[in-house]
């Protein structure tokens, strides 16, 4: 017997790319990811080692207005 294929999860649910990040938060793609290595906003990593990021901790950031300038130094505890 077939089964039904499961639903795609919403996209709501989907993890953000980086440079989908960058887009968002009018930013470089580089911030975005140094922003990941150092902790600074919480993010996943693939099996072969790529960022991903939560589209609520993205949302957070947004409601929050961080950009490049103001925050490239402050730390976030967003999602924790």
């Amino acid at each position: 017997m077939i089964k039904e294929p499961t639903e795609r999860p919403a996209l709501q649910e989907r993890l953000m790319l980086p440079e989908e990040v960058a887009q968002l938060l009018v930013v470089e793609v580089s911030t975005v990811k140094s922003w990941a290595r150092s902790g600074r906003v919480p993010s996943k990593r693939t099996p072969g080692g790529h960022y991903r990021f939560e589209p609520v901790v993205v949302e957070a950031l947004l409601r929050e207005g961080w950009t490049e300038d103001e925050h490239s130094e402050e730390p976030v505890a967003v999602g924790a």
